[in-house]
């Protein structure tokens, strides 16, 4: 995009929009409150994410954002996966497990996807190396979303045999 012009700024302003919303909703019922572990659901939230994330990138991307893009989610999806700690799990009513998702990996996310629409918004047509880093840290923080699906349903599975 060439200039922050006012179809540019209408579209910018309604992605804030969108976020907001998913930000609310999402840390109060994923962080705050707890959500219920449902297998089939547990995966929904990094798959949207993902596809966000997607959505802002490049239509033309170079080999350098290629492998950082991959990179980033490799490393992404191996931190949370691996190193999962700060999401909890717990049991609620009725001998439910219920979790919380980690406030570090969704406000890395945040803070990565509005950057990058930003940058999406004001660049201009060649690529940056901030768009580079913005989208190496977004993949890498999207793919954390699923690995520490991945790492929740794992533990799940643990728990849930000691509850039977």
């Amino acid at each position: 995009m060439n200039s922050f012009s006012y179809i540019n700024n209408y579209e910018f302003y309604e992605y804030i929009i969108i976020l907001i919303i998913i930000l609310v909703y999402s840390s109060y019922k994923s962080i705050i409150k707890g959500r219920k572990v449902r297998p089939s659901r547990l995966f929904i939230r990094p798959l949207f994410y993902i596809f966000l994330s997607l959505s802002t990138l490049s239509n033309t991307i170079s080999m350098v954002e290629l492998i950082s893009i991959l990179i980033g989610s490799v490393t992404g999806f191996l931190i949370a996966y691996y190193f999962g700690e700060d999401t909890k799990l717990f049991i609620g009513k009725n001998n439910d497990i219920y979790y919380k998702r980690s406030p570090v990996i969704f406000t890395l996310w945040i803070l990565s996807f509005l950057g990058r629409i930003y940058i999406y918004f004001i660049s201009e047509n060649d690529i940056t190396w901030i768009e580079i880093i913005f989208d190496f840290l977004l993949l890498m923080s999207t793919f954390m979303t699923l690995g520490e699906s991945f790492y929740i349903y794992k533990k799940y599975r643990i728990l849930k045999q000691y509850i039977l």
